[in-house]
């Protein structure tokens, strides 16, 4: 079964491990920048005890190490040297997710390694958040989490679980003079939390974690399968708009004709669906439609008092009830796990036992075979940890349901609909996060040459990168960056013996200044989960203490999940201001550390008059705060600013595709492009020269100049002195464009000057 895969026994924590091993060819422990502990150890009492006495543990691991060895030396221990290490066993007294259960973000300032496969590391807390900046306390890594690549100057959190996966409480004090353990029975560690890692990304990693990084950086939505993205997406739309239906109206009575009317909807108000889907709208209306059936059969039977059957563990039954649907595209930030994701629908679900907890909805299209199960199903496991943050509680399973494409049903009546009961175990756990830390390594960059590095390629795998979207570019990055060679390792698609070092030095020096941009602009993004709201509002970065106006939230029109929603300024002196067209963030900002929410939702600033701001938003802030128990009235927001990290990866795209090989329709002038901006190939220019409509206005050299620009074939450059009458003579090729029949495209580094321009046209020269 499915389930089997997942297990300790030959699931992804062993896989991780091995593929580590066969990385390094000692298998030694990964621990960068030693330094010894007695240089911070000196003067602490009971420290050479602990020290000593772990020392003599066995602790080349196995999975039953935690509890029996860590028993071992604290039974050997004096009971004041022991406390800290025995609160692992503490009864919970607590419930209220993973936030008590974190320590403060903290700096490894020192790291030491046991012969026998253990690292002992020194953290100083440096979280204001936590009110203990400055606090050092130990770590000790034993078990898998012993091969964990982490160094002086890194961040740090862990988490106190104990092996049954219920959150304790956590308190620093309690381990400066004594380790806290992280074993693969209790606890976990996240390195590099600042990291927001994508829960998709992490899922998909175990195949190939080179394809996940480099997917990351570049998206490359041009390579993939886009007529199936696209089909998937509105099939998510359809499903999306059923539960929202159903949980509103608590009854199912005209869910059918709901979802008739949301068909013409989608099908017609999604133009760049449509397009993606290289399909007919009568086309995608009938595919929607031959749905319909049995969406509406699954909310029949979820949203029934009795419930309905899900494949659980092993492939067994269970009943699950979904009792109430919270929210569709629900954002979740976490900068305790270091994760991020968007879940389809977060909803309170019932099993067999009466007892109800927040879980996730995860929708998918297809089948759902092979390996793209186990993917699929660790995703939902790691959206069952951000839901545990963002609802206060414990983690709990979550549903993962297939809704096949039109061409997967085998008949019209069949039920072809699947549902899975997704538990998230503590060896699947413990090894999804553990090849987050190792995701996040990569992601993070604190100097250029390290946004380069990227896993290593598989070896001797050439079926998996023929089928491989990302080949491509993982070869083209290989050889520019990697100073590759065509037939080396990996099965290259595309041969690179067109790639020369002047376009390696090209590449690098563009990539190095897309590096420093994102980097200026995403540098204060960590601010937002580790500063407090009144710190971050001082230094201008954000609005806090904003209310919702009475004014109902309305959804745009077009759109079946994007609201407008306005926020009352309060009297303050924040110098913060946004503008028209901004991206932002929005949080909740509760009444203490533990139930303020960071990113509820993004949006976009449509709207600023003196007392209020209009934003339009991915969620219905409303229904967001009554499915929470949270007085609307009462509630107060923080707004902050939030950079489009998608431009630099749409940037990084273009760059890419310069380099690769035209033997697409798609890209058929990349190697024009190649030869022009890389190579500096001169542009070529018609030999016979048009005389133009527009010209009343301009002198002789503005008009040569107008001749000149429309017979490039390639491009054409003009160069002149302040005055000498280029805004003029651009307001002028833009009026010739268009009388032509052409579009234009205007743009600039400033936003005057694209307004001059525009003013210049408007005003007829």
């Amino acid at each position: 079964g499915m389930e089997s895969s997942l297990s300790e026994r030959d699931g992804v924590r062993k896989r991780v491990l091995l593929r580590r091993k066969k990385r390094n060819e000692n298998l030694s422990v990964l621990v960068k920048g030693m330094v010894p502990l007695e240089s911070f150890w000196s003067g602490r009492v009971g420290q050479e005890a602990v020290k000593n006495k772990l020392g003599e543990v066995e602790l080349q691991g196995g999975d039953d190490y935690g509890m029996r060895n860590l028993s071992a030396v604290c039974g050997e221990l004096p009971a004041t040297e022991t406390k800290g290490m025995e609160s692992c066993r503490l009864d919970r007294t607590f419930d209220s997710g993973p936030a008590p259960a974190a320590s403060p973000r903290s700096t490894v300032i020192g790291a030491d390694q046991f012969e026998e496969g253990s690292i002992l590391l020194c953290l100083e807390s440096d979280d204001p958040n936590y009110g203990s900046v400055g606090v050092r306390w130990t770590v000790m890594l034993v078990d898998q989490w012993a091969s964990t690549s982490v160094g002086v100057g890194d961040h740090v959190r862990v988490i106190q679980m104990d092996e049954s996966g219920l959150y304790r409480v956590f308190q620093v004090d309690e381990f400066r003079e004594r380790p806290f353990i992280v074993s693969g029975a209790a606890n976990v560690l996240i390195v590099h939390p600042d990291t927001l890692v994508s829960g998709t990304l992490v899922a998909s990693s175990f195949g190939c974690p080179r394809k996940s990084v480099l997917s990351e950086r570049l998206r490359f939505s041009a390579l993939q399968d886009t007529r199936s993205a696209s089909i998937g997406k509105l099939l998510h739309l359809l499903f999306q708009r059923a539960l929202l239906y159903v949980s509103d109206k608590e009854a199912l009575a005209g869910l059918e004709n709901c979802l008739l009317e949301q068909v013409d909807l989608l099908a017609s108000g999604h133009a760049l669906i449509l397009q993606d889907s290289q399909a007919s709208q009568e086309e995608l209306k009938t595919l929607l439609i031959h749905a319909i059936p049995e969406i509406v059969q699954w909310c029949t039977s979820f949203f029934a008092e009795s419930g309905a059957a899900a494949f659980g563990p092993h492939q067994k039954e269970r009943t699950v009830r979904v009792s109430k649907i919270y929210d569709i595209e629900e954002t979740l930030w976490s900068g305790l796990f270091g994760l991020k994701g968007k879940v389809d629908a977060s909803a309170a679900l019932s099993g067999d036992d009466p007892s109800q907890s927040a879980a996730a909805i995860e929708l998918k299209t297809g089948r759902g075979g092979g390996s793209q199960i186990i993917s699929h199903r660790a995703q939902v496991m790691l959206y069952c940890l951000l839901i545990s943050e963002l609802y206060s509680q414990e983690v709990s399973p979550s549903l993962l349901v297939y809704i096949p494409a039109d061409t997967q049903r085998t008949s019209a009546n069949s039920k072809t609909v699947v549902t899975h009961w997704v538990v998230p175990r503590r060896g699947d756990v413990v090894g999804l996060l553990m090849n987050r830390n190792e995701i996040a390594g990569y992601l993070r960059h604190e100097n250029f040459a390290q946004s380069l590095e990227l896993p290593p390629k598989l070896d001797d795998n050439s079926f998996m990168c023929k089928s491989c979207f990302m080949a491509e570019p993982c070869s083209v990055e290989y050889t520019l960056l990697e100073a590759g060679s065509k037939g080396s390792d990996c099965a290259n698609t595309i041969s690179e013996s067109y790639l020369s070092p002047a376009h390696s030095r090209y590449y690098t020096g563009m990539r190095e200044m897309l590096y420093n941009e994102e980097r200026h602009a995403l540098k204060y993004r960590p601010e937002i989960w580790n500063m407090k709201p009144d710190k971050r509002e001082q230094l201008g970065r954000c609005r806090g203490g904003l209310t919702l106006s009475s004014e109902e939230s309305f959804i745009r029109p077009g759109t079946t999940n994007r609201y407008q929603q306005s926020f009352v300024l309060p009297s303050s002196t924040s110098t913060c201001q946004f503008e028209r067209g901004e991206f932002i963030l929005i949080s909740y900002q509760g009444h203490g550390r533990f139930d303020a929410k960071t990113a509820v939702a993004n949006g976009l600033v449509v709207e600023i008059t003196g007392t209020k701001i209009v934003a339009d938003m991915s969620v219905d802030l409303r229904r967001w705060s009554d499915n929470r128990g949270i007085d609307v009235g009462k509630a107060r927001w923080r707004i902050d600013k939030d950079e489009m990290t998608a431009a630099f990866a749409v940037a990084r795209d273009n760059l890419e595709l310069l380099f690769l090989q035209a033997n697409d329709e798609r890209y058929g002038c990349v190697d024009k492009l190649r030869r022009l901006i890389v190579d500096l190939d001169e542009p070529k220019f018609a030999g016979e020269l048009q005389e133009p409509m527009v010209s009343e206005l301009l002198n002789e050299e503005q008009r040569k100049a107008l001749q000149f620009v429309f017979s490039a074939e390639d491009y054409s450059i003009i160069q002149g002195m302040p005055g000498c009458g280029k805004t003029t003579l651009l307001a002028a090729i833009i009026a010739e464009a268009v009388l032509r029949g052409m579009t234009v495209l205007l743009c600039s580094n400033t936003h005057s000057a694209v307004d001059n321009v525009l003013l210049r046209v408007q005003g007829g020269g």
